[in-house]
Formats: structure tokens, C-alpha cells, sequence
């Protein structure tokens, strides 16, 4: 049984790192902003087994308008992080430098454990195609620089492990909170010749002048390989070291606001949430109007089905955009000092959701071939079919059937669809995204996160529902046939032996899983929803000539993929059938008039004949359907010699 409710899990890691110069304000690993005081600010590395330090970063994808994304290496500090120089695991790490613990140079041969042993350490990364290649970065992050100027940079630049391929590193600058744009200083290379290189140190130096005096919002400054490395042969490993940063103290002027990161223009799928962002420098504090196609925006509803938030911050958020939410989008800033100055313009295009029709088979392979999950949770899919539960299977402010059309079954769940309530044998349409839930492949409507997603209920046809696959107790044997043909579908079991289930009384507040066996002892479990009005309270049988249900996983199995975890969810009593149809032969002239007592079910029945006894049996009559009353059938063709009947189901 499912529910309304999704788990997340959080991973919240806390630490104190202490460096002169440095305040911790922030959560620790080098998520913390670098706050200024003194007149310098010195890094070398050495404490890095204990994590980076506050306001440092490593970050791949880097590019000259993106700062890149925080790589993992600083959340996995528990032990030592020591790499060899000759490493060839493509991976941010703590090497050591090129200076000794003698004070030394390095020649670049030493053993590992040599360089284990060295006090003196760097920030280094060896590259790979996979990390680092091109958009390695080893970025700082400070607070601000308010009452600050005259910046100056000195650090080394190290090559560790000189190989054929160059690689080019950037030092660069940028401004802002959300920076956009980065402003290159200079540039290191790890060699300048075709012989690889040579390992050591290059100490360079790089004043920055002004453009970083007393800016009131982030300073970035960052070492970054743009550019894909060239030549052949392996990639180098390169580190950083002595990070060595000095200014002065400047008086703090009040400026008026000047925008350091344009909001940038982008493509939303509809529905989805759309965010402009502009950085600003300057003395706060300071007001903004977002605009749209030069128009104010406010807080709240667009009326396009839309809602906007931070029309009065340095973020606009645009929840569930439209199509009419397309247009030019810039803001108007103001400070405690004039003039004001204006972001943007960036475009927001908006890409319209439209949904797939298709069938359910289709669905069923849009699946990870080992794990058969859903693979792609962002288009939108209809498919129509037929209700074969027959209760709502899930608690709460939800909805939980299952669905089937004449190429295969499938669940389908709604959030807030307390609503959304078929009977069995409706015609649904059905439009939602695709899902898994404990293995099992739903078509999932939440109109919170997509409002293209919606269930119109056709018509109602009982008499229509769909013919039960008989299967084998073993079918879970076959994990490729019953995740594509038979998960989701309607099914039946024969010949079912209760064995000690027998007796139960099906609970009112629990679910019951029962399992049951064949004739030759194979297993199977039947699932009995608490949810299920029609189930609840009954007697389990100590045997039925046939069950039918809803072919689903059994959700007390948590292996992925669930094949051994495998069960038939009855969710109508009376699809146990203890007892099996006799069939009645009454002979009329050259007729043969078959009857048969009224089932206890909707499904369609077939008469089959045979001239001998042993068979083969062949159908003469299909899809015969006789609810609440007893059927029949005259065979015209029964003048000459014997016939033999059986009457089947499904046909």
C-alpha cells in the first residue's frame, strides 16, 4: 500500500577549522564565507586533512560565467586524504608540496610514502577526462570586502606530476553573491615545451587594483582550467600552495548600485519554476523592481496560473510558469546613493508541456533495463483504459488503482486525489509523468508539481473489464516477461491451496499477506488491502478453484529490482472462487444446449469441443459474458457422432 508520504533523506555535516585571519560563520568543509581583518590573509594547506578551509572550494564544470559545482572531495575528510603525485585516479586531493620536510626542494621521484610523510602540503587535482577536464577549480569565497582595497595575490603554482597533456589555469576574479561573469588576472601553464614539463613550483603575483575595493557583496577569487588540456598522453597533476592575500584599509565611501552579475535569459519547461538573480555591488541597503516586458511585477498570482515571489529582491522566482510568462524580464535597482542603475534584460522562454498519448506497453519500456525504474520523470503521458481494481488502494488525501488497456496494466496514483474515485470497469483517461514506487511503475498525477497532469473518467463498462492472464505460481522465475507483460495487469491463480491462512479473518487496520500454494507446493502471495471495504472482515477459504486479481509487487521486499517479492492483490471477495462451474449438457434434435450456473464474476467465458475426449479442445464461442444470471449456449453443429465440451475462463 502507498502512501502520500516521501522520505528525504539529510546529510548535515558540521565542523571548526581556526586559520589566522579567518572567522567561521557558516557550516564547516569550506562552505563557510572567508571573513576578512588584519591586513593579509595566508593559506598554505597544511591543515587539509581536517577538511578545507573556510571559504575554499573544489569545483568541476567551472566556466567564465559559471563558478561550478562543489565537488565532493571536502565531504570525505574522515581519514587522511594523502595522494601520490603519480596518481592517475582522476580526483580533487591533499598531496604534498615541493618543499621537504627539511626545507628542501623536491626532486618529483619520491616514494609515496615520502610524500605521506610531508608536512608541507598542497591543494591538487589530477585531471581526467571524466573530472576536471576542462573546469577544474579551486575557488575562495569571501564575505565581502567592505572597508578594504588595493588587493595584491601571491601563490605558487605547482606541477606534480608532469605528463604530455598541457593544461592551462586561469586566475580569476568575480563579484557578487550569484556571480555570472569572472574577470581573468593571468594565466599559469603547466609547461611551455613538448618534454612534458618540469616538476616544481612557479610563485606569481597579481594586484588587483581596485575593482575589489570595498564591495559589500561576495568576492570570488578563483584558479580554474577553462580549456580543455591538449597534446597526448596522460594529464598532469596540479596543485596550489602559499596562497598569500594582502590589502589595506581604504575609508568606506557610500557608492551607488552597479550590477556585477546580469540576471541571465533561459528556457523553462512549463510548470516548471523559473529564477532570475542579479548581483549587485555598492553600498546597501538596496530596493528592486522586477519588470516584465518593462512592467512592474508584484508578489503573488499572475493569473495566468503563475505565481511570482521575490519581485522586491535581488531573486525573482516564477512558480509554475506559462506560456504567458514568456518575455523580456529586467529590474530596477536603487541604493542609499543615487543614481540607481537597472539589470538585464534576460529572456524567459517557456516551452509548452504536451502530452504523449500512447499505450501502456509503451510505458512499461521506458524502464532501466537491470532495475526496471522509471528512467525519464519529466515528460507527461495519456493513455486510456480500463479500471480493473476495485478499490481505492492507498490512505489519505490519495488514490491508487490500477489500470489496463489492451496491450498491458499499470498502477495509477494521484496526489490530493481524494477526489478520484473509479469504479471497476470505468474507462479512464489518464495523464501524468512516469514513476516508481517500491519497484512498481506508476503513472503518477500531482498537479502541485504539474498541472498538465489530469484523470477524466469515460464511461463505466463492467461488462468490458479485461480477460485474467492465467499464470503460474513460478511466472516470478521470469523477471524480463513480468515487468514488461504481466506487472500491473489482471491475473488469475488456480487450483489455490490456503494452507494455514485458512480461517483468517481479513483485519480492518492491517494488511494481510497470505501465502498460498498449488497443488505442488509452489508459493504465492495473496495482498489484502485494509483499505478494502469489500475485503475486509471476510473468511480466506481453505481452497479456491481460481483467484483473481491485480498482478503487483509485494511492498515487504525491499530488494531492487523486487523479483522475488511478487504477489496478486484481490480487491473484491468474490474473485476467490471456491467453487467451480459445472456444465450442463442437454441433447435437442442435432443441437447440444450448454448451461452453467451464474458466476460470481464479470469475466468472459469460452466454450471449447473437442471429438475425443483427451482433446485437443478448440473454441467455438468467445468473450461470453452472462452477469447475475445463469448462461448459455446451443451448439448447432453436435448431429454426427460424440462431442465433448469444457466451458473456460478467461477465453
Amino acid at each position: 500500500m502507498k502512501t502520500n508520504t516521501r522520505l528525504i533523506d539529510r546529510l548535515t555535516l558540521t565542523a571548526a577549522i581556526v586559520a589566522a585571519g579567518l572567522v567561521s560563520s557558516l557550516p564547516a568543509f569550506g562552505q563557510a564565507t572567508l571573513v576578512l581583518s588584519g591586513t593579509n590573509y595566508v593559506q598554505d594547506f597544511n591543515a587539509i586533512d581536517a577538511g578545507l578551509p573556510d571559504g575554499w572550494t573544489v569545483r568541476t564544470a567551472a566556466t567564465p560565467t559559471s563558478v561550478g559545482a562543489i565537488s565532493s572531495w571536502q565531504l570525505a575528510n574522515s581519514s587522511p586524504l594523502s595522494n601520490s603525485w603519480a596518481s592517475t585516479t582522476g580526483k580533487f586531493g591533499n598531496h604534498a608540496s615541493t618543499v621537504s620536510n627539511f626545507g628542501t626542494n623536491f626532486l618529483g621521484s619520491e616514494v609515496a610514502t615520502n610524500q605521506a610523510a610531508a608536512t608541507n602540503r598542497a591543494l591538487a587535482i589530477r585531471q581526467t577526462a571524466a573530472v576536471g577536464d576542462p573546469g577544474a577549480a579551486f575557488v575562495l569565497r569571501i564575505q565581502n570586502t567592505t572597508g578594504f582595497g588595493q588587493f595584491a595575490l601571491s601563490l605558487d603554482f605547482e606541477t606534480l606530476s608532469p605528463q604530455g597533456r598541457q593544461t592551462i589555469y586561469t586566475l580569476d576574479y568575480a563579484v557578487g553573491n550569484t556571480p555570472s561573469s569572472f574577470t581573468s588576472m593571468g594565466t599559469y601553464t603547466n609547461f611551455a615545451n613538448t618534454n612534458g614539463g618540469v616538476f616544481g613550483a612557479t610563485t606569481q603575483t597579481f594586484n588587483f587594483g581596485s575593482v575589489l575595493d570595498d564591495q559589500s557583496e561576495n568576492v570570488w577569487i578563483r584558479v580554474a582550467a577553462l580549456a580543455t588540456t591538449t597534446g597526448s598522453g596522460s594529464r598532469p597533476t596540479f596543485g596550489i600552495d602559499n596562497f598569500n592575500l594582502g590589502w589595506t584599509n581604504v575609508a568606506s565611501v557610500p557608492k551607488p548600485p552597479v550590477v556585477v552579475s546580469q540576471p541571465q535569459s533561459r528556457t523553462n519547461l512549463q510548470y516548471s519554476t523559473a529564477t532570475f538573480t542579479v548581483g549587485v555591488s555598492g553600498t546597501a541597503p538596496f530596493t528592486y523592481q522586477w519588470k516584465k516586458d518593462g512592467v512592474g511585477l508584484g508578489n503573488g498570482p499572475t493569473g495566468n496560473g503563475s505565481t511570482i515571489a521575490g519581485a522586491d529582491t535581488g531573486t525573482l522566482t516564477i512558480l509554475s510558469v506559462s506560456t504567458n510568462d514568456a518575455g523580456s524580464y529586467s529590474v530596477d535597482i536603487t541604493g542609499v546613493v543615487a543614481p540607481g542603475t537597472t539589470g538585464g534584460p534576460a529572456s524567459l522562454t517557456v516551452t509548452p508541456v504536451i502530452p504523449v498519448v500512447t499505450n501502456i506497453a509503451y510505458l512499461r519500456t521506458l524502464v532501466d533495463p537491470a532495475t526496471y525504474l522509471a528512467t525519464n520523470s519529466v515528460p507527461v503521458y495519456t493513455v486510456t483504459g480500463t479500471v480493473t481494481t476495485y478499490t481505492n488502494l492507498t490512505t489519505g488525501n490519495t488514490a491508487s488503482y490500477y489500470l489496463q488497456d489492451s496491450t498491458a496494466g499499470i498502477n495509477i496514483f494521484m496526489t490530493l486525489g481524494s477526489t478520484f474515485r473509479p469504479a471497476q470497469g470505468d474507462v479512464v483517461m489518464f495523464t501524468g509523468f512516469l514513476s516508481s514506487f517500491s519497484s512498481t511503475l506508476e503513472l503518477e498525477i500531482d498537479q502541485t508539481l504539474s498541472p498538465a497532469t489530469s484523470a477524466t473518467i469515460l464511461s463505466n463498462n463492467i461488462a468490458g473489464l479485461p480477460a485474467p492472464k492465467v499464470i503460474p505460481f513460478n511466472i516470478t522465475n521470469s523477471l524480463a516477461l513480468v515487468e514488461t507483460n504481466i506487472e500491473g495487469s489482471l491475473v488469475m491463480l488456480t487450483n489455490v491451496f490456503f494452507g494455514t491462512n485458512a480461517g483468517i479473518v481479513l483485519s480492518a487496520t492491517n494488511n494481510v499477506s497470505a501465502v498460498v500454494t498449488n497443488a505442488a507446493g509452489e508459493p504465492f502471495i495473496l495482498f489484502f488491502s485494509f483499505q478494502d471495504l469489500d475485503t475486509v472482515g471476510k473468511t480466506l477459504p481453505a481452497f479456491a478453484s481460481t483467484v483473481l486479481g491485480a498482478f503487483t509487487q509485494n511492498f515487504a521486499n525491499t530488494g531492487t529490482p523486487r523479483n522475488a517479492g511478487y504477489s496478486v492483490t484481490v480487491t473484491r471477495f468474490s474473485d476467490i472462487v471456491t467453487n467451480p462451474i459445472t456444465l450442463g449438457i442437454t441433447r435437442s434434435g442435432d443441437s447440444a444446449i450448454l448451461t452453467w450456473p451464474a458466476a460470481p464474476f464479470t469475466y468472459p467465458y469460452a466454450v471449447l469441443e473437442s471429438d475425443d475426449v483427451s482433446g485437443p479442445y478448440l473454441p467455438i464461442a468467445t468473450g461470453l459474458r452472462f452477469p447475475d444470471s445463469s448462461g448459455t449456449y446451443t451448439d448447432t453443429s453436435a448431429c454426427c457422432g460424440q462431442k465433448f465440451y469444457r466451458l473456460a475462463t478467461p477465453q
